[in-house]
């Protein structure tokens, strides 16, 4: 893993109880972060990230406004995500910490 993506915090945002979505913030070691969006598998009843963007227009990696790599690697960022809060797995699990964000 490239050291500039590796996430350092996450923080939830803009709980979608309706989709059954959520936002995480990703803060990484270099302080540049990035919105992680995910969704319930309604099959599985498991999380997984379907969009990654940069945040304040620069990417953790190439420092650039739009990247296009960032969006091939929001697996690996979502399994940094479930280390620091394994709850991000699941919707049921997810939602009290996401709403307790608010």
């Amino acid at each position: 893993m490239e050291n500039c993506l590796i996430v350092k915090d996450v923080s939830f945002e803009d709980f979608d109880d309706g989709q059954r979505s959520y936002q995480c913030i990703l803060t990484f070691l270099g302080g540049e972060k990035a919105r992680l969006f995910c969704k319930e598998n309604i099959d599985t009843k498991k999380m997984y990230p379907f969009y990654v963007a940069v945040m304040n227009g620069t990417c953790p990696c190439c420092k650039k406004p739009n990247c296009a790599s960032l969006e091939s690697k929001k697996g690996m960022l979502f399994e940094q995500v479930l280390k620091l809060k394994p709850a991000a797995g699941e919707f049921e699990t997810i939602q009290p910490l996401v709403l307790s964000a608010r």
